[in-house]
């Protein structure tokens, strides 16, 4: 599944959305299919059809767990992308507040792990 995603993730960077759509269709990534649901999301952005990945990530939200990490959090980026697109902008907002909530304990801990690289040095 992740060859696929891969494989539309570069056919959505060379602007071929119909190849990315036609490798993503037969896809049915669950909520730690990171790669996979990710690059769908984008190509709903992508096509300006956000209403029909919304509901999908507001299903999958809740049942996400702490061990996929960031992801968490990128994937509630994703789910404030998609209705800013579909044109609900406070929803978008709450979504990237609390995205950034999830986030930014993990660049805390980054600066701590540069710092401490550093002074290892």
């Amino acid at each position: 599944m992740d060859t696929l995603a891969e494989k539309a993730a570069i056919a959505q960077a060379e602007g071929d959305l119909p190849r990315a759509s036609a490798l993503l269709a037969p896809l049915r990534p669950n909520a730690d299919d990171t790669i996979a649901l990710g690059t769908q999301v984008y190509q709903a952005i992508l096509e300006r059809r956000p209403a029909q990945i919304i509901p999908r990530l507001k299903k999958y939200l809740p049942s996400l767990t702490q061990h996929l990490g960031y992801f968490n959090g990128e994937l509630r980026f994703w789910l404030g992308w998609a209705q800013e697109v579909a044109g609900d902008h406070g929803a978008a907002q709450e979504s990237w507040r609390q995205a950034r909530s999830e986030l930014e304990p993990f660049l805390k801990n980054s600066r701590k792990i540069i710092t401490s690289w550093e002074i290892s040095r």
